[in-house]
C-alpha cells in the first residue's frame, strides 16, 4: 500500500526532474495534514496569498452558520480577500463600504461571543 510519504517522495522527484530541466517550481508540503503544494515560478507571494485566502473563503462559505465562530471567519475572510485582491490597486468606495459592513458584523459576532 502506498503511503502519503511515498507519494510525496514521488512528487519531490518529479519536481526535481523539472527544476533540473529549467522549470522554476516551488514545493511546499505538510506531511502531518497530507498537503502538497507545487507553485510555478510566476506564483508570487501575493498570488499564493490570494490562493490561500480563497481556500479560507470557501471554507467559511461551507461552514454551517450555526457554528459560533462562523461569523468571525466569514466576515474577516471577506475583508482579507478584498484587501489581497486590490493589493496593487486602489480600494473602491463601494469596497470600503462593504468592508465597513463586514467590520460591523465582526463586532456584533464578538459581542455575542462575549455573552456566552
Amino acid at each position: 500500500m502506498t503511503t502519503f510519504a511515498d507519494f510525496l517522495k514521488d512528487v519531490e522527484e518529479m519536481v526535481k526532474k523539472h527544476t533540473d530541466a529549467g522549470l522554476a517550481l516551488k514545493l511546499k508540503s505538510d506531511q502531518e495534514n497530507n498537503i502538497i503544494q507545487v507553485y510555478g515560478g510566476d506564483a508570487t507571494p501575493l498570488v499564493r496569498a490570494q490562493n490561500s485566502i480563497n481556500e479560507v473563503v470557501e471554507f467559511a462559505h461551507a461552514v454551517a452558520e450555526h457554528h459560533p465562530f462562523w461569523g468571525l471567519l466569514e466576515n474577516s475572510a471577506e475583508i482579507a480577500s478584498t484587501v489581497i485582491e486590490e493589493w496593487n490597486d486602489k480600494i473602491s468606495e463601494s469596497e470600503i463600504d462593504e468592508m465597513k459592513w463586514h467590520a460591523k458584523e465582526l463586532v456584533q459576532y464578538l459581542e455575542r461571543l462575549e455573552k456566552t
